[in-house]
Formats: C-alpha cells, structure tokens, sequence
C-alpha cells in the first residue's frame, strides 16, 4: 500500500494510506511507472572462470541484443574476473 505525506509536524511527517483518501480524491493514473516506461528484463551473471552465479541485474533486450559483460568480484574465487550474462 502506498503512503501519502500530508504534512510536518515537530515529531516529524505525518503519513497516511493511500486507501485512506477521501472519495473527494481521485486515484492517480500511474501508480509505478511514467507513460512510456519500457520494461526490463531480469538477468544473471555468471563468473567466467568458477560458472557461479553471482549476480543479478536488469537489461532491456529490445534495445541490447548482445550479452552483457561486466568485471565483477567473484566471492568463490576471491579476485575480480569476467562476469557474463547467462541464458
């Protein structure tokens, strides 16, 4: 549920629930993202040396067709290595 800040006080903001708005209120169009807003996809990265997987990060594949790779720090093989989008 989404919070709402209605003002300051000397303790500190005071907050209420977005369910709590009056029916005077209209709910807003877009809760989560702008108009237009492209997903991303989710992706694993996988250590080029051990294969562990380590890492997870978001790419949008319309735009990169070709697969990430990043130099991370790999905790299995303590040192930074190669790490590649897996499939």
């Amino acid at each position: 549920m989404r919070r709402e800040r209605l003002g300051e006080r000397a303790q500190g903001a005071v907050w209420r629930l977005a369910r709590d708005r009056g029916p005077e209120l209209e709910p807003r169009p877009h809760w989560g993202r702008s108009p237009g807003c492209e997903v991303a996809d989710n992706i694993t990265l996988a250590c080029g040396e051990c294969k562990q997987r380590n890492y997870t990060s978001q790419k949008n594949k319309a735009t990169h067709r070709e697969r990430l790779v990043l130099k991370k720090y790999c905790r299995f093989c303590r040192k930074h290595t190669k790490h590649q989008e897996t499939r």
